[in-house]
């Protein structure tokens, strides 16, 4: 094999660009009416940069659905939530909307017949004014708030993680576990402006989540089913996780067209391994992306 072009380090100008970049499953849906995103590793803050950030009242940091640590947040199921302040930017009245969160119960609320607010927003001050995710008597439920008002499932909590997404979309109120639809009933509501509760009941009665929570975003808008398929596509993979990872882009010029070509990286200039996919070059001037390895940061390109 003979190397097309030197050894180039991260920090190369012109050639080589660290950026934030979406993977092949990542499509404009996952920013297309997203209000705010709480990814929770290790922060409270809204990643949209909407500045609709989270208070955290005694949440622990603890490992996510991947065994990361510090990449979610553990409630006590005592005293722990997060809020933000009022905000008009969360969905009202009977617009729309999407709440999609990964929560993982506890071991000791799984056989409770207990209630459990993971997550809401809207207002307490009276029923029908408030939307989130509601366990409740070991089921899972799209909450409204108030006697009568959730719209239940059939689905019984466990002990492990799981991605929940609630929506209310024109009159229907929809539950899906897992990218897989559970409920779809006829709902009305009036949801009031108010603030996100992450851990606990919008109306303060003190129904404390007991578990850990990642991921949580707001839509304003009634995700449809194939993108709640992708959107649990994108969650449930390691190396997509909110469908969005650190990569390089390596610009190759010079290149053989109809040659293949294997990119290779190395911590040390000595030792190589192969990065990604072979590739064909179809043009004479080939940008490609790779995930970062923060260990491995000189690149070359080898002709096969």
């Amino acid at each position: 094999m003979r190397p097309i072009i030197t050894a180039l380090r991260i920090a190369t100008p012109f050639i080589v660009c660290l950026l934030v970049t979406a993977n092949s499953h990542a499509q404009s849906f996952l920013t297309n009416g997203l209000v705010a995103y709480y990814p929770l590793n290790g922060s409270t803050d809204d990643a949209t940069g909407s500045g609709l950030n989270l208070t955290n009242y005694g949440a622990q940091l603890t490992a996510d659905r991947f065994n990361v640590q510090s990449n979610a947040f553990y409630f006590n199921g005592t005293n722990n939530y997060m809020a933000t302040a009022t905000n008009y930017a969360l969905p009202t009245g009977t617009t729309n909307r999407t709440l999609s969160l990964w929560a993982k119960a506890d071991a000791s609320i799984t056989n409770s017949t207990g209630t459990y607010v993971v997550a809401d927003f809207g207002s307490g001050a009276s029923a029908n004014k408030a939307f989130g995710l509601l366990l409740q008597t070991k089921t899972w439920a799209v909450l409204f708030d108030g006697s009568g008002q959730d719209v239940f499932s059939t689905v019984t909590v466990d002990a492990a993680w799981h991605q929940y997404v609630c929506i209310y979309s024109n009159g229907f109120a929809q539950l899906y576990i897992d990218g897989t639809q559970y409920v779809n009933q006829s709902k009305t509501t009036s949801t009031a402006i108010g603030k996100l509760i992450v851990g606990n009941n919008i109306n303060g009665l003190g129904n404390y989540f007991v578990g850990s929570v990642s991921d949580v975003r707001i839509y304003n808008r009634a995700l449809a089913s194939s993108e709640v398929a992708a959107l649990y596509s994108v969650e449930s993979s390691q190396y997509a996780n909110s469908g969005i990872f650190q990569a390089v882009g390596i610009s190759n010029t010079n290149l053989a067209i109809g040659a293949k070509y294997q990119m290779q990286v190395s911590s040390d200039l000595t030792t190589w391994t192969n990065s990604g996919a072979v590739f064909t070059a179809t043009n004479s001037t080939v940008t490609n992306f790779y995930p970062v390895n923060w260990n491995q940061l000189f690149f070359r390109l080898q002709r096969l």
